[in-house]
This record gives structure tokens, sequence and C-alpha cells, in this order.
């Protein structure tokens, strides 16, 4: 485990008890002891320490210091509408998509969606425990948040945000060569690096015209990243990797002004 997360926010000087889950953990499996620290991530996303103070045989008394460093990227926040597939997929989706960077995670119910899981239950608490150990276990950046299921059309992009939709065409629905809904690359959309990022990943078979139509009418723009064909869940991990690759090594890429 490279983090603990938190349920509430922090503040350094604060004692606080760990639960009994996380006591287990970090005696049992980590052998930590009273005096021992351990790295934690509280639900606004602020990085501080544990300083474990005492040890009752059933839980920690621990004390809130600020992280000795920190380790922010300056990363654009990350929203993922994921088409639903079958099975237990979505389980390893969620656990994956975490350590890809991924800050919200909303699973979505299009057309040709086969599975539609209760919007409230046992599958999305198991997602939202499945998120909850990886940003445990990845050290991620930030706390990740589970929607419950919701309908592909009554998604809407964040305010200001890169808003994209993975479609497998360079120029879908007769989109003319030129202007927005052209745009080949993702380089070229991220010519400034956005606050918000949202991404739009269909079920097997793709959106139909018409639902990608209602995308396009309410802000998203296409994503192509090349010819082959991905399933759902691979393309969603395919986009998460490009965007973090891009993001990170901008400085490598970008164009420099020869001038300067």
């Amino acid at each position: 485990m490279r983090q603990l997360l938190l349920p509430r926010a922090l503040r350094p000087g604060q004692r606080i008890d760990l639960c009994k889950e996380d006591y287990h953990y970090l005696r049992n499996v980590l052998r930590l002891r009273a005096g021992d620290t351990v790295p934690a991530l509280d639900a606004g996303g602020t990085r501080c320490e544990l300083q474990l103070l005492e040890d009752d045989g059933s839980r920690f008394v621990a004390l809130v210091v600020p992280a000795s460093n920190d380790n922010a990227t300056g990363y654009p926040r990350v929203t993922l509408y994921q088409a639903v597939p079958k099975g237990s997929r979505f389980d390893d989706l969620v656990r994956q998509l975490v350590q890809f960077g991924i800050d919200r995670i909303c699973p979505v119910f299009s057309d040709r969606t086969v599975s539609r899981p209760d919007r409230e239950g046992a599958r999305l608490d198991r997602w939202r425990r499945v998120a909850r150990e990886a940003v445990q276990q990845s050290g991620a950046e930030r706390p990740v948040r589970v929607d419950p299921p919701q309908e592909l059309a009554d998604i809407r992009p964040t305010d200001g945000a890169l808003a994209l939709v993975l479609h497998t065409e360079r120029c879908p629905l007769g989109t003319p060569d030129e202007g927005p809904l052209a745009q080949p690359t993702l380089h070229g959309y991220l010519g400034v690096v956005p606050g918000d990022v949202d991404l739009v990943v269909g079920p097997e078979g793709g959106f139909s015209d018409a639902e990608l139509t209602s995308l396009f009418h309410r802000g998203f723009r296409p994503l192509w990243l090349g010819p082959q064909v991905l399933r759902s869940e691979s393309a969603a991990l395919f986009a998460a990797a490009a965007l973090r690759i891009l993001v990170l090594e901008r400085g490598h890429w970008q164009p420099r002004d020869e001038h300067r």
C-alpha cells in the first residue's frame, strides 16, 4: 500500500482513530507499530502523514502531520464515461483506471449496452471498494469517485473541460475535413492542457449514429486513436494511457519557439 485513503478532510495536528479495517491492514499486513508513519490522502485530496501514536490491540490512534513532500503533477482532473461491459469486467477496469490517473468513473447505459446493473446496489458498492483499494495501492494523486450508472442521454461535459468521445472514424458522420469535429490527433487537442478532461467510451459495437450526433450537439468532440478495433474496456485504457503520457511528457514533444 502506497498510502491510506481517509473518508474525511483532515488538518495538521488533529488526532484520529483509524477504523478496524485500516488497523488490521496496517498492523497485521504491513506490520506497522506505534511510532511508525504512513502516507495518507484525505477526502479533499490533501496529502498528509499519519504518525501512529497508540495501539490498544484493536485500533490505532494517529496524529495528522503535513506531508514531507508534495508529488502533485498538475495533471488535469479526468472523468471517464464508460458504457458498462458485460460480466465482471468493470471491476478490473475500475482498478486499472485508478492507476492510469482517472479521477471520476461514470458507468453509462447506451442503446447497445447489455449489462444494466442497479443504480444503487452491490455492484456499485463493489466498484467503489475496488477504487478505494486501488487509490491506496497505487498512490493516486487524488481520491477517485465512482458514480451510480446513468443514461448516456443525461451526461453533459464538465464546464470548461476538453470533452472527447472515442470514435472509430477520423471524420465521423460526414463532418468536414477542417474544423473542431475533424481534429485528428490528441496532440492537437492538448495544445493547452485543460483543467478538466472528459472521455466517453462506448459499448461493444460502438455508439449509434443518433447517440453520436446527440453527444456532438452537447459539446463533445470526436477522438480517433487509430484504425485498430479495441474492446470497450481496452479503448478506455488506451485513451487514458495516451492522455497521461502526452500530458506528463508535454515539455518534450511540444514545439518550441526557435526565435527565443
